[in-house]
């Protein structure tokens, strides 16, 4: 069995930082679904914008929301008329900073519905 500190070392201030905002349809990451994706990467150590994403996100049961975070998210299914699926959105996610950092606002909870998203 490997020991865990023989392993590679990670260069903390050059690695790339990923921004990232998710607006669900509700706090619950076992019912709720993520609706829309920001994010923003930059480079360290200058934190120069490298590439951005924003998408809206397809809900598949619109119906579970939340009222109150539907309400603050503005959903409406005119809005969401062009939205893509989640799968396209994660992919396209993915791509934007390859080995980044996740950063951000509350991340640990856009950290448990994109880990929850990726098994779906």
């Amino acid at each position: 069995m490997p020991y865990l500190l023989n392993s590679f070392a990670i260069d903390f201030k050059t690695r790339p930082l990923l921004f990232i905002d998710l607006e669900m349809t509700g706090l619950d990451v076992n019912l709720h679904e993520i609706v829309e994706i920001g994010a923003l990467a930059v480079g360290q150590p200058d934190f120069v914008i490298t590439n951005s994403y924003y998408t809206k996100v397809k809900p598949l049961h619109p119906q579970t929301g939340d009222p109150k975070s539907l309400k603050l998210i503005n959903y409406s299914d005119k809005d969401w008329a062009g939205a893509i699926p989640l799968r396209q959105a994660l992919i396209e996610l993915s791509q934007l900073a390859p080995d980044c950092f996740l950063a951000g606002w509350c991340v640990q909870n856009e950290w448990d519905f994109l880990n929850h998203a990726l098994f779906l």
